[in-house]
């Protein structure tokens, strides 16, 4: 299961976007990643010195104390992306 989600996003990754639609956006994914991953902590900043976005996920452990899901990191980056498609 995913424990904790940080993510930052920057203007420079979303094209032609002001800052208040980046705003907004941020507002938009910390919802969405909320209601998909209820469990997990989530954290969503806009950071506009970074020319790119960044991404950390964690998951729980399992008995021999390695992540639960390898995937988890590409499987949120994926349901970001998703996201994006569908915002735009």
């Amino acid at each position: 299961m995913i424990t904790k989600i940080e993510t930052t996003q920057t203007l420079e990754t979303m094209g032609e976007t002001t800052e208040e639609q980046a705003t907004e956006w941020c507002e938009y994914l910390e919802t969405k990643l909320a209601e998909q991953y209820p469990d997990a902590e989530i954290s969503v900043n806009l950071n506009n010195r970074q020319s790119s976005t960044s991404l950390y996920v964690e998951c729980d452990l399992d008995e021999d104390g390695c992540p639960s899901n390898i995937n988890a990191k590409d499987e949120v980056n994926e349901f970001i992306n998703y996201l994006w498609d569908a915002w735009c």
